[in-house]
């Protein structure tokens, strides 16, 4: 990453200003234990998983690059250009005793 013109005299590196970086991230949407502090009247919270080896990943990729500054110092791009979560939402039908009840899975 050495300028052409540079490198018989004096090398210098590229100023890179012109990358975008991505890169990917991985989470889990659920812990394997997690503490609730509900009130009296609350009811109690039910999360169901097969296996504590079967918590569903989500995965995001960010770009990010270089931020612009202008001639006066004022920054003009400030780099970040997101984050993008890579799921699928999709309908699902949830038996709750006797009735269906229509919601979003990941």
């Amino acid at each position: 990453m050495l300028e052409i013109a540079s490198i018989p005299q004096d090398p210098t590196f590229k100023t890179m200003h012109n990358i975008v970086y991505i890169d990917e991230k991985w989470f889990y949407i659920s812990k394997k234990s997690i503490w609730y502090y509900i009130l009296p009247d609350e009811k109690e919270s039910y999360h169901t998983c097969k296996n504590n080896n079967y918590i569903t990943k989500v995965m995001f990729s960010t770009a990010q690059a270089h931020p612009r500054i202008g001639v006066q110092g004022n920054e003009i791009f400030y780099g970040k250009m997101g984050i993008f979560p890579f799921v699928i939402k999709e309908p699902t039908k949830i038996e709750l005793q006797v009735h269906y009840k229509q919601n979003l899975s990941l």
